[in-house]
């Protein structure tokens, strides 16, 4: 009897260490996400250019909705940040997307700031309806910017 209860505590403890280490393992990857634009188009009202966001890197990631938009006069962080018409986007390895945001008007050449943070308990729970009153500080967020397009 007293064997058994000293498997099963020895089982339980090699089972909780290796979800730590898998836990520590995934926190210590690097978010790599490729932005390329690939056009404009028009939604009727402005002018709007096609972002392809892809996750190169092996963990999953977190597109926010928000974006930047950087010109020669000013950075994108100057600048005000905009909400895309896409919400959150949650990239696994290799999975892209497409996210459309307005093209600056009358500012020269330009590029986008796209906003991603490594997908974990805490980007998730920005999701829930009462995490909502939580401030957004402490989620390491990366700034990942499109080349320079010209008009």
């Amino acid at each position: 009897m007293r064997k058994t209860v000293l498997l099963v505590a020895a089982i339980v403890a090699l089972g909780m260490a290796g979800l730590i280490g898998l836990v520590l393992r995934q926190a210590n990857l690097p978010v790599r996400v490729t932005v390329v634009v690939q056009g404009q188009t028009n939604d009727g009202v402005r002018a709007m250019a096609v972002l392809r966001v892809t996750n190169v890197g092996a963990c999953r990631v977190r597109r926010w909705s928000h974006h930047g938009v950087e010109t020669r006069q000013a950075s994108w962080q100057a600048n005000p940040q905009y909400s895309s018409s896409a919400t959150n986007g949650s990239l696994a390895a290799g999975e892209a997307e497409t996210v459309f945001i307005p093209v600056p008007t009358n500012a020269g050449p330009w590029k986008a700031a796209i906003f991603c943070s490594r997908e974990n308990w805490r980007t998730r729970g920005q999701q829930a309806f009462w995490w909502r009153w939580v401030p957004n500080n402490g989620i390491p967020t990366e700034t990942i910017l499109t080349d320079w397009m010209e008009k």
